[in-house]
């Protein structure tokens, strides 16, 4: 069956945008820290199978419904830092620009839990990764000056 689709462009999201190129968050302007991250779930197939490989050792655990929420935060801050944070600016350390790894975004997190918090919200939206988003860029690209647009979204608070 072939539903007419007309209206519901909002709930068609970008594959690039979920698994390859991601999107920015936002987290502050001043200085400017933003995190490029990709979508958990969609078509980011990868995130899912870090995180089935990650909870592997724990399947008893995860049936039993006995697993702490502290392992279980863990085991996500992992997956994030492996298959969903692809990118970050204006993250520093004693006074020197600090590298977007694995290592280093799970030592952000576990020291800032709500930047955790805020980056897993951001990738669980679907409309973050909206088509509309990619359409809109276009759009601007083609009416800018300088020939340039970008896909972020800004959620500074």
């Amino acid at each position: 069956m072939d539903f007419d689709t007309q209206g519901l462009e909002a709930y068609e999201t970008n594959a690039d945008l979920e698994s390859k190129v991601g999107v920015w968050l936002v987290l502050s302007r001043e200085p400017k820290r933003r995190i490029r991250v990709l979508r958990e779930g969609g078509s980011n197939h990868k995130f899912d199978r870090v995180l089935q490989e990650l909870s592997k050792p724990y399947r008893f655990e995860i049936q039993q419904r006995t697993m702490s929420p502290e392992k279980q935060r863990e085991l996500m801050i992992e997956a994030y830092a492996r298959a969903i944070v692809v990118d970050w600016e204006g993250f520093t350390a004693e006074g020197q620009a600090v590298a977007c790894t694995p290592t280093t975004v799970k030592a952000l997190f576990a020291g800032h839990p709500n930047i955790f918090d805020r980056v897993q919200s951001f990738a669980q939206e679907m409309s973050t990764f909206a088509q509309t988003l990619v359409d809109d860029a276009v759009e601007a690209l083609g009416n800018s000056s300088n020939g340039s647009a970008n896909t972020t979204r800004s959620q500074a608070s």
